[in-house]
């Protein structure tokens, strides 16, 4: 709405000063004008409802009715369109105010003698016969001053404010309804006449709430004047942009007065069968006198109608429909609007068959392939429902043939989506999806945000089954998840979705005793999602279980196979950004390959793992507590894995040097000196990792083993040899001074204590109590003057000490 609501030329209206204007224009230019903003309007408004108060105030009803009509007559002027409906609202509310006034004068005299005296309170329903002939007088008085009003307008507003008073003159109201609504005809200006309908509609059901035949006399009324505007033939409000403005300002009378219309009609099923009689199916209008119905009116009658009355005009609706060639509304939106109607029918019939063959038959000629896919999106949901093939097929050459002629802009697209999911939300199985015709050529033809959306539809519903084995859909579905991937933002927080969805696809995929075939497939998901460490994750993880898997099966004769799962492996895991998973993927390939007797590859996989322990920096996260539980894992998990490992560079080497597992542990305990961002916590850990594979290496029996016959543990390797056992007390030693070292530097004092306490619990249960007694004392000391004396943890570690006599 704009700043500036109307113009004044001394007092005059704006169609005055036009007529003015074409008698003299030189005497009009020179006419002072003055612009009058809507908050000056709304403000006098206000100043005048003080006014009309303060009059009443002081009894003086003259000036209150006087100011009253004045009020009244400023919905006369329509000039300022768009502040019309504002307008109309300013001028009832105060209409309704000198109504409850005047109601409430009369009640007075109809309780009170004229002397003040109370006589008795009229009761909630009452007859005029009990009403006092004074309080019946003032009442006529009252509408024979209304009557006298010369603008036929404004007398109208006046006497629909106070007609409930007509209650204290008769009981039968309707007489006067029918009267004003014939008496509105008088109105020649469309916009001022639906507005006032609205508030005779409005008065006239708080009386008459059971009644709705002035109702549908207005609407039809309304339908008269709104006809040749919205044809184009009427030129009264000039240009078509006005016309289309007037018609969008008419718009909210029709919708509440069709809201009250079915309202009054809701509890009794003959009201709704006259109402489909009467108006429904207006034959007064479409067939008796050739004059179609107005698009706006039929659309807000479809859209009130309750589903109850639905059948007794559900096979006429689509002719009215197409009969409506006005302005006033789109006609595919009465299209949209019966299909959603059709849809709350439970049941289909014949009628229903028929109504969408004449509905399709219309819509096919759209030249708008938006107005048809609205349309087709909103019949979809029957068609689906009832398993209509034919109907389908349909809808989807049709929008193929569109397709193919244009690219869908982005209104489209938004239709494009919602069918598309609908489909893939009906097939629970993707055969049927792909048996759709142009299913495919359809989902080419989408971009954006749309295809994303429905190709992250699509794989949320196959992740769900156990597996996917036919060829077709393997195809079908690496290439849906391509296109999701190449359309991926970078920056996008769905990312992980999409990543997760396209993972479990990878997952899910199965070719069954055709292993080769299967690693070709993992070959082209790394060629296409190479970008993402989740989905290379996936990938390796899914290669590793291809080659335990095919030597379940094939035993000894897979070995050429696996050699070509650990090559693909050893060459996807450096593409892995995240060190920590790049670590563990390493340590789950390098199992594979000892587990087939590859020593070599096992050793170039740890040798990667190694490699990637040593680059870790803080700058890649690790220094938060979550990465340094993964870190700490990993490393755990590999020194776990090389109690398995005998050899390290080859087996004669390890022979004749005696090192075995030392070489390795002395380069690990390097790497976690090294590591100065480390917290000593963290630190620390991992030297009790190192301490531990020391201790266990040490054994005569290692506690596992490889099962495999080509591979020897350093169990038997070394069979306790000197050199062996006094290499690894050398890696323990270097181990526990580091853990003592990391200590010391430790600042905080209850973490010291800790740190201490871990690591007395390490040495007692990696070593004999009486080799580490004296390093545990020193250990319980530290404890001791870091912790509280009451300290559990503390107490559990002297009371360890105190049972092997040692402490002393």
């Amino acid at each position: 709405m704009p700043d500036v609501i109307q113009r004044i030329s001394k007092g005059r209206s704006l169609r005055t000063m036009h007529l003015e204007e074409i008698e003299d224009p030189q005497k009009a230019s020179e006419e002072e004008l003055e612009y009058v903003t809507h908050q000056q309007y709304v403000s006098r408004l206000n100043e005048l409802k003080d006014e009309i108060s303060k009059a009443w105030q002081a009894d003086d009803r003259v000036t209150a009715l006087k100011l009253s009509i004045k009020v009244g007559k400023l919905l006369m002027d329509t000039s300022g369109l768009s502040f019309y409906p504002t307008l109309f609202m300013l001028v009832t509310d105060v209409l309704d105010t000198l109504g409850d006034l005047v109601w409430e004068r009369i009640k007075r005299k109809a309780e009170y003698d004229d002397d003040g005296n109370f006589l008795a309170s009229l009761p909630e329903r009452f007859d005029a016969v009990h009403v006092r002939t004074e309080a019946r007088d003032t009442c006529r008085n009252w509408f024979a001053k209304i009557g006298g009003v010369r603008e036929l307008l404004p007398r109208i507003y006046l006497e629909l404010a106070i007609l409930h008073c007509r209650l204290f003159l008769e009981g039968n109201l309707i007489s006067n309804v029918e009267r004003l609504t014939m008496m509105i005809r008088g109105v020649a200006d469309p916009l001022a006449s639906a507005y006032c309908r609205t508030y005779m509609v409005r008065c006239a059901q708080a009386l008459l709430p059971s009644d709705s035949g002035f109702i549908i006399t207005s609407l039809n009324d309304l339908c008269t004047l709104m006809r040749p505007i919205a044809l184009g033939n009427e030129s009264f409000y000039g240009s078509s942009e006005k016309r289309k403005l007037v018609v969008a300002l008419l718009e909210p009378t029709i919708e509440w007065m069709m809201k009250c219309l079915f309202r009054s009609a809701s509890q009794s099923e003959q009201k709704l069968h006259l109402i489909t009689e009467k108006f429904g199916l207006p034959k007064s209008i479409s067939k008796a006198s050739n004059y179609p119905c107005v698009s706006m009116v039929l659309y807000y009658f479809l859209r009130e109608l309750p589903s109850e009355a639905f059948p007794l005009v559900a096979l006429d609706i689509p002719d009215l429909i197409e009969d409506c060639k006005d302005t006033s509304l789109d006609q595919w939106l009465n299209y949209r609007l019966l299909g959603s109607k059709l849809c709350e029918s439970s049941h289909p019939s014949d009628c229903h068959y028929l109504i969408l063959e004449k509905v399709f038959k219309v819509a096919c000629h759209y030249d708008e392939c938006y107005e048809y896919l609205e349309v087709a999106d909103v019949y979809l949901d029957f068609i689906l429902q009832h398993d209509m093939g034919s109907h389908l097929n349909m809808i989807l050459d049709e929008i193929s043939v569109r397709a193919e002629k244009n690219k869908f802009t982005e209104k489209e697209i938004t239709c494009i989506e919602s069918i598309m999911l609908k489909l893939v939300n009906h097939f629970t199985e993707l055969e049927d999806l792909l048996a759709l015709r142009h299913f495919m050529h359809i989902l080419d033809a989408t971009y954006g945000s749309a295809c994303r959306t429905i190709c992250t539809c699509i794989l949320g519903r196959v992740v769900r089954i156990s597996c996917i084995q036919e060829p077709a859909e393997i195809q079908f579905l690496f290439q849906i998840s391509r296109t999701l991937y190449d359309k991926m933002e970078r920056s996008s927080f769905d990312n992980d979705q999409y990543d997760s969805l396209i993972a479990r696809f990878i997952q899910l995929v199965d070719f069954g005793s055709d292993v080769e075939e299967h690693l070709n497939f993992l070959i082209d998901c790394r060629a296409a999602f190479g970008r993402t460490d989740q989905l290379l994750d996936t990938i390796i993880h899914s290669c590793n279980c291809l080659a335990v898997r095919a030597m379940k099966v094939a035993g000894n004769h897979s070995v050429g196979f696996v050699k070509a799962c650990l090559a693909f492996t050893e060459v996807t895991i450096p593409a892995i950004m995240d060190d920590l998973r790049r670590i563990n993927l390493s340590i789950e390939t390098a199992e594979i390959a000892l587990q087939h007797d590859l020593l070599s590859q096992t050793e170039g996989l740890i040798d990667v793992a190694i490699g990637s322990f040593d680059r870790l920096d803080p700058k890649s996260g690790c220094c938060s507590i979550f990465d340094a539980e993964r870190l700490t894992s990993s490393f755990q998990c590999l020194c776990s894995f090389l109690i398995m490992v005998p050899v390290i560079h080859s087996f004669f080497l390890a022979v004749v040097t005696g090192d075995g597992i030392c070489s390795f542990l002395r380069r690990l305990m390097d790497i976690t000196n090294s590591m100065l961002w480390v917290t000593p916590t963290l630190r620390s850990r991992l030297l009790f990792a190192i301490v531990s594979v020391a201790a266990t290496v040490s054994q005569r029996r290692l506690p596992y083993h490889v099962i495999s016959d080509g591979i020897v543990g350093d169990d038997l390797l070394y069979l306790g040899g000197i050199s062996f056992l006094n290499k690894l007390h050398e890696v323990c030693d270097s181990a526990v001074r580091s853990i003592l070292d990391t200590i010391e530097r430790e600042s905080n004092t209850a973490a010291r204590g800790y740190i201490a306490l871990e690591a007395c619990f390490c040495l007692l249960s990696a070593f004999q109590v009486t080799d580490v007694s004296h390093i545990c004392c020193q250990l319980i000391d530290i404890a001791k003057s870091s912790l509280p004396e009451n300290n559990s943890y503390l107490q559990s570690a002297v009371s360890v000490l105190d049972r092997h006599e040692t402490y002393f």
